[in-house]
């Protein structure tokens, strides 16, 4: 293998890291159930090392489980819709999907939709 050669900088005594802007380029699946709970996968760039930390939010939701898995993917559980609104409203309304690494936000207009789920929508009798 090669060798890698680093150089520190007197002055400041550590290397740096800065955080670029990250990208989405895709959410799957595109549609999650009212009660959110499922898992998307965010394909993109500049999700960071192993170390970061990235956010994700839907709908101004944060996700809480996001799992980081290389710099160009990561998975977040859908948080549940935050409206009091009844499924039958709700249904199919889409919220955006935020993804933030060390405090740089993406700029994405990728979205989810929310769907009732078949259980939700059985007719009464």
């Amino acid at each position: 293998g090669g060798q890698v050669s680093w150089e520190v900088d007197d002055v400041v005594g550590a290397a740096v890291r800065t955080q670029l802007r990250p990208t989405v380029s895709s959410i799957t699946p595109k549609s999650v159930g009212m009660t959110g709970q499922g898992r998307v996968t965010i394909t993109g760039s500049d999700f960071g090392l192993r170390d970061s930390t990235p956010v994700v939010s839907v709908g101004g939701v944060a996700s809480a489980s996001v799992q980081w898995e290389s710099d160009t993917r990561i998975t977040a559980l859908v948080p549940p819709t935050a409206s009091d609104l009844p499924a039958s409203v709700l249904s199919g309304v889409s919220q955006t999907v935020n993804v933030s690494v060390a405090g740089v936000a993406a700029q994405s207009a990728h979205e989810v939709n929310y769907v009732a789920s078949w259980h939700s929508v059985v007719p009464s009798e």
